[in-house]
């Protein structure tokens, strides 16, 4: 099952076509040498049959009869995960294992369930390497006039990206820039050869919000109702080190808290847990409500913003160090360095709301309860 966009494998995993896997970083692709390991090339030339097999996958070169093979723990025939609920889907992440031919090497992968596009039904499949971190691979279809149209990086004019993986490449290797620049996908069909990009982001919005999986989404909040403008803003404390949650935003904007709008369908409280997970890489506990912030337009409508205090689920648990489009990565900090960092310009902030709300919460001030919050016709509480 595949879009007819650029010839992109979008699927049902495995695919039934030979396709080549490109790393959506390098730009490099998936191959092997002479002797059967696992290597990555500058060249599209590997063209692998995905075949399901009782320990999970088999990867067969087009080219080959008895090839290297991907073997995974806890995936059946299909590749599918049982869930809790019973459900049958990829699971989020496990690892599998890339065995040379003669069993005598092995490099270590990740299979990594991507967004879920709701607006065309298929998931993304990556592969990322756990030699050099977080990295992700994409399946592009094999193409025998290899037609697949390519771009070039505009910053640092590297070659060979596939359209997706120009979106995954930018904020990974140009996350802090905010430089406009032509894009070379809207040159390639005519449609613009100026500059792209918004401020403060640069051309990162363009890419963003035009191009890549970020283009198929349904639209946001903004788009389907103009007037509705609601935000979920997170002040997350360590319980142990009574650190506070700093999320660097991406293309120098600065540092602030893990925040975004309210998705169409979401409540405050579930846009506050999953910004949390896109921007800082953590799942939280929400806590209680800071503040309810309301602000009309003159014109009709508003801006509303709800400020959550929340502690992590795991205090264990690692924060994002690989940048995307949602952030930079994050980092804990205390409310003295952060005030000492903030006020010597040593941290570029996005808005004062970490300046604040750091120095509320290490106080000790008035945090209200979550049910300050619900939705209409929710029974009344009468706890304490």
């Amino acid at each position: 099952k595949m879009s007819s966009d650029n010839h992109f494998l979008r699927a049902v995993w495995p695919p039934s076509l030979p396709v080549a896997f490109q790393n959506l970083e390098t730009g490099r692709y998936l191959s092997t040498n002479s002797t059967g390991d696992a290597i990555v090339t500058s060249k599209k030339k590997a063209f692998w049959h995905v075949v399901g097999a009782q320990s999970g996958y088999r990867l067969l070169l087009k080219s080959q009869s008895s090839p290297p093979a991907i073997f995974s723990t806890g995936v059946d025939h299909l590749g599918l995960l049982k869930h809790d609920s019973g459900d049958a889907s990829l699971g989020s992440e496990f690892s599998i294992r890339f065995a040379s031919a003669d069993s005598s090497t092995c490099n270590l992968l990740h299979l990594k369930h991507r967004k879920y596009l709701a607006s065309t039904g298929s998931r993304e499949v990556g592969f990322s390497s756990s030699s050099d971190g977080p990295a992700c691979w994409d399946a592009v279809m094999s193409d025998p006039d290899d037609s697949t149209p390519t771009f070039c990086c505009p910053s640092c004019k590297q070659n060979g990206f596939v359209e997706d993986a120009l979106w995954y490449h930018w904020p990974r290797s140009h996350g802090r820039e905010n430089q406009f620049h032509v894009c070379p996908i809207c040159a390639s069909d005519g449609s613009s050869t100026q500059p792209q990009g918004s401020s403060p982001w640069g051309f990162s919005s363009h890419l963003l919000h035009h191009h890549g999986p970020e283009a198929r989404r349904p639209k946001s909040q903004s788009d389907a109702n103009p007037e509705t403008h609601c935000f979920s803003l997170v002040i997350c404390r360590h319980p142990i080190t009574k650190k506070f949650l700093l999320v660097e935003e991406g293309c120098s904007v600065g540092f602030w808290v893990p925040a975004g709008r309210v998705d169409p369908g979401e409540t405050f409280q579930q846009a506050a847990i999953r910004e949390c997970v896109e921007e800082a890489g953590i799942e939280i506990d929400l806590k209680g409500i800071l503040r309810i912030e309301y602000s009309p337009f003159r014109s009709g409508g508003g801006r509303m913003r709800v400020v959550f205090y929340a502690e992590p689920k795991d205090p264990k648990s690692p924060l994002k160090s690989s940048p995307d489009y949602e952030s930079y990565g994050a980092e804990w900090i205390s409310w003295k360095k952060f005030e000492k960092a903030a006020l010597s310009g040593k941290k570029k902030l996005r808005g004062s709301e970490p300046f604040e709300w750091f120095d509320y919460v290490a106080r000790g001030c008035r945090i209200l309860p979550l049910d300050a919050l619900s939705s209409e016709g929710a029974p009344v509480s009468f706890g304490t």
